[in-house]
């Protein structure tokens, strides 16, 4: 085990598009430790996943393209979102609207944060549309200890944003599995903060039966790539693939961003 992780360690950054299934903690802290500078780890024609590090007081910036949610994974840093100033640290979630000005000052060492870029909607569009809520914008910065409360007090799944583009909410599974499923029209990224789960993923669904439309669910799955999942990991599921979380006796407690279109 000791010597996997030294070869982890080693292990250059993905070239962009080639995270698959599951993106470990371990990983990523070694991707940032090894970081002279941000880098994109996944390109696809509607979002892209770059690792971002600040250091010191860098300029404002306006993203013109692109909505931006970012996962700060280490250090802290002021904000300057749209006027208004914060103060935010490892943990917390922060949402930047396209065309709004952010600058970010980082304290005595460098600010990594996860960046997911969501790129306006195209014509790929789900069949429909009926896992969206009603329009629902999230704060400016969700802070670690809100994050980790709303998963310690709910049992269900709970809201955080809703557009066109994309959505994003708490998911949670009290000490049971999820379903198999797949789904037509998103991307699924999730955030693991809480708990730990057997994860499949690909393989095909048995006994499909797609309802609502785009959302496919069955009794089962074959062929698919088994992993165990758990606080700190990021998991991507491009459209159409087959998925399943199991957390056992445990509560699996998740940040979930969906992207309505590739």
């Amino acid at each position: 085990m000791r010597y996997l992780w030294a070869l982890l360690l080693m292990m250059p950054w993905p070239a962009a598009g080639e995270i698959r299934d599951v993106l470990p903690s371990e990983r990523i802290s070694a991707l940032f430790a090894g970081a002279g500078a941000s880098q994109v780890v996944h390109q696809r024609p509607n979002f892209a996943i770059v690792f971002r590090v600040a250091r010191g007081a860098g300029p404002a910036t306006r993203r013109a393209d692109a909505d931006e949610v970012w996962l700060v994974h280490g250090g802290s840093a002021a904000l300057t979102l749209n006027g208004k100033a914060y103060r935010i640290s490892a943990g917390d979630l922060v949402y930047v609207p396209r065309g709004v000005p952010s600058r970010v000052e980082a304290g005595a060492g460098p600010l990594e944060m996860i960046v997911v870029r969501v790129f306006p909607e195209g014509g790929a569009q789900p069949p429909a549309l009926g896992g969206i809520l009603a329009p629902r914008r999230m704060p400016d910065v969700v802070t670690r200890e809100q994050i980790r409360e709303t998963l310690a007090t709910h049992d269900r799944n709970q809201p955080l944003h809703a557009g066109r583009n994309f959505t994003m909410n708490y998911v949670i599974y009290p000490a049971h599995a999820g379903p198999w499923e797949a789904h037509r029209g998103c991307v699924d990224i999730y955030f693991l903060q809480i708990g730990t789960a057997a994860a499949q993923l690909g393989g095909e669904i048995s006994n499909p039966k797609e309802d609502p439309p785009g959302e496919i669910r069955g009794s089962g799955v074959t062929g698919a790539r088994s992993y165990r999942i758990g606080p700190g990991d990021l998991v991507l599921i491009p459209r159409n693939t087959a998925h399943h979380m199991d957390p056992g006796p445990g509560k699996l407690g998740y940040l979930l961003l969906k992207i309505w279109a590739e």
